[in-house]
């Protein structure tokens, strides 16, 4: 007979009264879902709060342009023990969430730093699966558009979109159409970096000045950094530029337009960042930021 038969036929000493039976625990998902609770109730109290200040706030300090370097999507699946791919997907449904953010605190632009030339140089795999995300991605926003009143958006695609296949080159083109503001001011501008290089914006950037030069349109000794923006993607600079993922470098994004911008590095990564994150940015940049220009 095994010891645990032993043991459980064993019957208990009459010496010694039998043990009063102990309180069961309470259950470890019941004590998980009140928690979840409490910290959810207590986030959206504080993102209300923060909302509230934020609204309080004279227009001129808050962010005109804000620009996203959305960093950390296979770190993120990575510590989840999934594909470091499938972290990209994650990072695509934090897009429409932080478009209703920006709206909220009435952000007029956002520039999103979706894929960099460098970008191609990962393992086809991976630059296979994201272009799947993109073709998804493209899909949904044009469902999305076609089944609501009309977004108040204005989408712009910015970089080499001729080296992405020719059905999402198609879509892209067919986004930027639908969407475009016909003069409307109440539309805001989403820019949306694609086989973008910030270093390559310029010189292509020279190369249609020095065009214009030749063909006798323009005169060299015109150029100023005002005219030569004209050659260049961006609407406007942005005046905030937040990068997650807890990097402290710029990655080619936007180098011509961010010399007067506030910079927020931020730990966590892109599919774990929040609206409460976000506002807190935006807080403090209308109230510990006193922008400068110049040393």
């Amino acid at each position: 007979m095994g010891t645990a038969a032993v043991y459980a036929s064993r019957e208990p000493s009459p010496k010694s009264p039998p043990p009063k039976p102990s309180r069961a625990p309470k259950p470890l998902l019941e004590t998980d879902a009140s928690t979840c609770k409490a910290e959810k109730e207590a986030i959206e109290s504080e993102v209300g709060e923060v909302l509230g200040q934020i609204a309080s706030f004279p227009k001129d300090k808050l962010p005109n342009h804000v620009a996203v370097i959305m960093d950390g999507n296979r770190r993120f699946s990575t510590e989840r023990h999934e594909l470091p791919m499938r972290g990209h997907d994650q990072g695509m449904k934090k897009v429409g969430p932080f478009l209703e953010w920006c709206e909220e605190v009435g952000i007029r632009e956002v520039t999103l730093y979706a894929f960099s030339c460098d970008n191609f140089k990962r393992d086809k795999e991976e630059t296979d699966h994201l272009m799947d995300v993109f073709r998804q991605g493209f899909d949904v926003f044009q469902d999305v558009k076609n089944k609501e009143a009309p977004k108040k958006m204005e989408v712009h695609f910015i970089g080499r979109k001729d080296v992405f296949p020719s059905d999402i080159q198609e879509k892209m083109r067919a986004i930027e159409k639908s969407t475009q503001g016909n003069g409307d001011p109440k539309k805001y501008r989403l820019n949306v970096a694609m086989g973008y290089s910030g270093q390559q914006e310029i010189v292509d950037g020279v190369k249609k000045f020095g065009r214009d030069v030749k063909e006798g349109k323009v005169d060299a000794d015109s150029l100023t950094t005002e005219t030569f923006s004209r050659y260049l993607e961006l609407g406007s600079p942005p005046d905030l530029v937040i990068r997650t993922g807890g990097e402290m470098r710029m990655s080619d994004f936007l180098l011509y337009h961010i010399g007067y911008a506030e910079l927020f590095f931020v730990q966590k990564f892109w599919p774990a960042f929040e609206k409460a994150d976000f506002l807190n940015i935006i807080k403090q940049f209308a109230t510990d930021r006193n922008r400068r220009y110049g040393v």
